[in-house]
């Protein structure tokens, strides 16, 4: 694998991936205590790993063209770097997934699971082929699954599941507008319709539901409204790793 010099150490999680997936586990935990349910560790484990998976695909889906763009993110200049060999690291997840699902995962979650697998699929055949016209229903339907395998368990769990949609919703929004977040940090585009949809959001946190979750919810909220008018782009790829940050708020809800 080809490495820089003057890679610094905070930017390598977000080339490896391993963001969202961290990210993934911490809600999937909180979803557990604002909601309380059963989660054993062969749960946290497939999330993470199906994540990374996803997450890996994604990325050198985007990047099989043989040439870049001069404006090219790291994350998608590393991958079209050392595609070979995260390809290798992709089939790896992939088989570790595979194994922890069949051998140790709840039979409800798995069947749930492989329904929800199938989305996941048809997602990348559709927007691995359709990258352009198709980005900004890319972006919301990449929220909206996230968030559906963050509360599976939940939800399997939850016999009352209807009364985790408001949270749902919630969080789903609010990993869209983290990817908005990013994507204009990355495109210098006008960040004006995007602040009024956050202040919408966060009006929506205060509304009746789990206290704790709202809060979490609005501290990420905030977060990403002062990376946005901070216009954050310290070092490249600065922007993209703070807004992942930022998402980790459950961490201070205890």
């Amino acid at each position: 694998m080809e490495i820089r010099e003057r890679t610094p150490i905070w930017l390598w999680p977000h080339l490896l991936s391993l963001d969202a997936p961290i990210v993934a586990v911490v809600w999937q935990d909180f979803v557990a205590r604002c909601y309380p349910s059963i989660l054993y560790p062969a749960g946290r484990w497939v999330l993470g790993l199906t994540v990374w998976a996803i997450y890996l695909g994604d990325r050198l889906l985007d990047v099989r063209s043989a040439e870049g763009a001069d404006n090219e993110s790291p994350s998608h200049a590393f991958y079209r770097r050392n595609g070979r060999l995260l390809g290798i690291v992709l089939m790896a997840a992939l088989l570790a997934d595979l194994i922890v699902t069949i051998a140790w995962l709840r039979p409800a979650v798995r069947w749930n699971g492989l329904a929800l697998g199938c989305a996941v699929t048809a997602y990348l055949v559709f927007f691995g082929y359709w990258r352009y016209g198709a980005m900004p229903w890319k972006r919301v339907t990449a929220a909206s699954l996230f968030s559906a395998g963050v509360f599976l368990v939940g939800v399997t769990e939850n016999a009352h599941w209807t009364g985790l949609v408001g949270s749902y919703t919630g969080l789903a929004a609010l990993c869209l507008c983290n990817l908005m977040v990013i994507v204009r940090l990355e495109s210098r585009q006008s960040r004006r319709s995007l602040l009024l949809w956050m202040a919408a959001l966060a009006v929506t946190c205060v509304l009746p539901g789990n206290r704790l979750w709202n809060m979490a919810v609005a501290g990420s909220v905030v977060g990403l409204l002062l990376i946005d008018v901070r216009n954050w782009r310290a070092a490249p790829g600065a922007g993209r790793v703070i807004a992942d940050v930022v998402l980790l708020s459950p961490l201070l809800c205890r």
